[in-house]
């Protein structure tokens, strides 16, 4: 494991970012190293590494950052409020735990430096990086020359750096990783005794230094993305770089080259958008890479039972008076289903001045739960409701059942329900009170 983060939040990338950055002005980071040297290295080397590992980063072209080596400062304590960026050999404070090859420790300010895509990044003013003195690091040299527990001081020292410009981990511990890209960035949360590779950085940690340094575009919808079928979405680029072209992909197998399109969405689902954008910077020229949303639209059809359902619910005696319901609506969109209640009628049929006071409070009243337990009054006929909607649309269904107070004998199974195509509003509004909403 490389490093401990402050912050670390899902985006819209494959790479990660901390979402806390430096500004124009503060570069060339001025950085200091320690009073010590790592001893399990060549006298000199410590300071000669850091400045490769610096240097590494450089191969991220368009990204505005640069460095300068303000000498040995001397210090034997890390201090979190010196304003300096500083590098530690020997743990000083003892903070860091078995098996952990650096950290990076960033202290943010509440100023806001920018947003993409709607997330906040803040402007670091210290950042400090910490060495496990308990490590056997060697150099490339060393690796590769007889190398056979040791670990590339420059593999991790250009991991800490792109954590002190605000770079996350392409991949987390735990995480389900298996794209190459990700597992072999130098971001990577991992590195392997004797591994030299991740030194040198990838495309993704490329995309990702460039998206907080250089030239960086992404898109947000201009309408609603989630809504019933068909749904309409206007998308737009975001940037402050002149874009060249974009090819559009929306998810359900139709694409676009216009910047700024609008598209229908017929089909129900949850779409993923990607937009390979092409930006054409006057000082580094083209670039082209990949954005993209996971299920950035999502498009709701009217609520129906799944596939192969008798109907949207059924009921189960439970013990007693007490029938469990059974919910067999649609849910494979998620966030297509976020409004429930049910009501429960004396009789054969749906009339409000039989409604059933379900809670003992003296009003008749709804229930909000996925498959609510319905403890009935008394033995006789009931007519169970069930209200329920989404972004698609609102429906109602009904089943109508003989209740019998069975608590010595097993359960048995009520079937069928009614779709109402009628009054739904009516039934939707009177119940509103009693209403919970979930998402399932």
């Amino acid at each position: 494991m490389f490093s401990l983060l402050l912050l670390s939040l899902p985006s819209a990338f494959a790479w990660e970012h901390t979402y806390l950055t430096w500004v124009e002005t503060d570069f060339p980071l001025g950085w200091e190293m320690g009073f010590t040297e790592e001893d399990s290295l060549d006298e000199g080397y410590s300071l000669e590494v850091l400045q490769i590992s610096w240097d590494n980063w450089y191969d991220a072209e368009c990204a505005e950052i640069s460095h300068t080596y303000e000498g040995n400062t001397g210090a034997s304590e890390r201090n979190p409020q010196d304003g300096a960026i500083t590098v530690h050999w020997e743990d000083p404070s003892d903070e860091i735990e078995a098996g952990v090859l650096g950290v990076t420790y960033s202290i943010p300010s509440n100023t806001i430096v920018k947003e993409i895509s709607g997330k906040v990044y803040n402007r670091v003013i210290d950042s400090d990086i910490v060495f496990n003195d308990n490590v056997d690091f060697g150099s490339v040299e060393d690796i590769l020359a007889d190398c056979a527990s040791q670990t590339s001081i420059e593999a991790v020292a250009t991991h800490e750096i792109g954590h002190l410009h605000g770079l996350a981990h392409s991949c987390e511990d735990g995480e389900p990783c298996t794209e190459t890209e990700l597992t072999e960035a130098t971001m990577f949360w991992a590195v392997g005794a004797c591994n030299i590779d991740p030194a040198d950085i990838n495309e993704d940690d490329i995309q990702s230094m460039q998206a907080l340094y250089g030239p960086f575009a992404y898109f947000e919808a201009v309408s609603s993305r989630i809504g019933g079928t068909p749904l309409s979405v206007g998308f737009e680029i975001i940037s402050d770089t002149p874009v060249e072209g974009v090819d559009w992909s929306f998810g359900d197998g139709n694409t676009s080259t216009e910047v700024n399109p609008v598209h229908e969405y017929t089909d129900a689902g949850q779409f993923t958008v990607e937009a390979v954008i092409t930006l054409n910077d006057p000082t580094c020229g083209t670039s082209t890479y990949t954005y993209d949303e996971l299920g950035f639209v999502t498009a709701c059809a009217p609520p129906a039972p799944a596939e192969g359902a008798n109907g949207y619910f059924t009921m189960a005696h439970s013990d007693g008076l007490t029938y469990d319901t059974i919910n067999h609506t649609d849910v494979s969109v998620y966030g297509c289903i976020d409004t429930i209640a049910w009501q429960v009628y004396e009789g054969g049929s749906v009339d409000e001045s039989k409604l059933v006071d379900l809670d003992g409070d003296g009003d008749g009243d709804s229930l909000g739960a996925w498959n609510p337990n319905i403890t009935f009054p008394k033995e006789g006929t009931y007519t169970v409701l069930m209200n329920i909607g989404g972004p698609g649309g609102l429906t109602a269904s009904e089943l109508t059942i003989e209740v019998v107070d069975r608590a010595a004998e097993g359960s048995g199974c009520a079937t069928g329900g009614t779709t109402l195509g009628f009054g739904l509003g009516g039934l939707l509004v009177a119940a509103a009170a009693g209403l919970r909403r979930r998402r399932v």
